[in-house]
């Protein structure tokens, strides 16, 4: 939920117990979009460690850069899948 301070400066409000993640780590797989964007964005507001796993290491350092203001450190893991032979 974002909320406008009296400044105007837009604020992202969660519904969960703030500080509920505090010192946990959370790998959040998908995190260069869609879903697992969002969700590395909750986690980091609510004070977790987030790992952004993904295909695109474009779109997982962008998603780092948007968590940097809210982590002290982001990681982010490049991933590829290879296809087993049968």
């Amino acid at each position: 939920m974002i909320h406008r301070s009296h400044g105007g400066v837009a604020r992202y409000q969660s519904i969960f117990k703030e500080a509920l993640f505090e010192g946990q780590v959370i790998v959040v797989t998908g995190g260069g979009s869609g879903i697992g964007r969002c969700t590395a964005h909750e986690l980091a507001a609510l004070g977790a460690r987030v790992v952004i796993v993904g295909r695109n290491p474009e779109k997982l350092e962008r998603v780092k850069a948007e968590l940097r203001p809210q982590m002290a450190s982001c990681r982010r893991m490049f991933v590829t899948f290879a296809t087993m032979p049968p």
